[in-house]
C-alpha cells in the first residue's frame, strides 16, 4: 500500500500540466515561437502544457501573472521582462537565439527602402504600429523618431496580427515585426519588408518558475537537441 501511494503521488505530479504563459495574443510572433517550442517539448518528453494567454498592458498582465503564480510556469519572452519585477522571481531556462526587427509595409505602397520612409516623413508623420511602450517593436523604432531619422507617429495595437491588418488597410505606414513571426507574412504578396534592424539585445529566452529540477533539465535537454531548428524554422540567429 505504501508503494502504491508513492506511485500515485508521483503520477499526480504531472496530472496538472505546466502553464506556458503567452504575453501576446494568438497569431503574433511570440505565439508562433511559444507554440513551436511547446510542441517540441511535448513530443519528446512526458511533460504536458496548457497555453495561458495574458496579452495587453505593455505585457504587464503576463508578467504580473508570472510573478504571482504558484503553479509550474514557463514564459517565452524578449528583453522586455528584464524591466519588470517578475524577472526577480523566474529562472532563465534557455536562450533560443537573437532576431531582427523587420519593417513591414503594404506591397502596394511606394515604400521600398528606409530612405523612402525618410522622404515621406518630410511631408507628413510616418505612422507605425506597436504593442506598448515597453514592447520590443516600440523600443527599436522609437529612436528613429527621437533622433529625427524620420518624423513618425506611434499607433498602439493589441496584437501583431491586428497591426498587420492596419498595414494591409493602409491605416498605418509600417509595422515593426519580430523576424521569428514574419514567415507567413513574407510569403504573402500583400506585404514586403523594407528594412531590417539588428541589435545584440534582441534575444528570445525562456524563463521558468516553480519547476522541479527534473522538469527543468528535461526542457533544457529537448531544446538543446533542437537548437538548429530554431535557426532554420523560426529564423532566429546565433549570438
Amino acid at each position: 500500500m505504501k508503494y502504491l501511494l508513492l506511485l500515485l503521488v508521483c503520477f499526480n505530479l504531472h496530472a496538472e500540466p505546466i502553464e506556458f504563459v503567452n504575453e501576446s495574443g494568438p497569431g503574433g510572433s511570440t505565439d508562433i515561437a511559444t507554440r513551436y517550442v511547446m510542441e517540441k517539448i511535448e513530443a519528446e518528453s512526458d511533460l504536458k502544457f496548457v497555453m495561458v494567454y495574458k496579452p495587453g498592458a505593455n505585457k504587464s498582465i503576463a508578467y504580473n501573472y508570472v510573478e504571482n503564480t504558484n503553479k509550474p510556469t514557463l514564459i517565452l519572452t524578449t528583453d522586455s521582462i528584464l524591466e519588470h519585477e517578475a524577472y526577480k522571481s523566474v529562472d532563465q531556462i534557455f536562450y533560443l537565439g537573437n532576431f531582427q526587427v523587420l519593417m513591414m509595409v503594404n506591397s502596394q505602397s511606394n515604400l521600398y527602402t528606409l530612405n523612402d520612409l525618410k522622404s515621406l516623413s518630410e511631408k507628413r508623420p510616418i505612422t507605425f504600429g506597436h504593442l506598448g511602450e515597453i514592447s520590443t517593436n516600440y523600443k527599436i523604432i522609437k529612436p528613429l523618431c527621437d533622433f529625427k531619422v524620420v518624423n513618425c507617429l506611434p499607433v498602439p495595437y493589441k496584437s501583431g496580427p491586428e497591426g498587420m491588418v492596419g498595414v494591409l488597410n493602409s491605416t498605418i505606414d509600417f509595422y515593426p515585426l519580430l523576424s521569428f513571426g514574419t514567415k507567413g507574412y513574407q510569403q504573402n504578396k500583400s506585404f514586403r519588408s523594407i528594412h531590417a534592424i539588428d541589435n545584440s539585445s534582441l534575444w528570445v529566452k525562456i524563463f521558468g518558475k516553480n519547476l522541479s529540477a527534473k522538469d527543468k533539465e528535461t526542457i533544457q535537454n529537448v531544446l538543446k537537441n533542437h537548437k538548429e531548428d530554431f535557426y532554420n524554422d523560426l529564423g532566429l540567429m546565433r549570438k
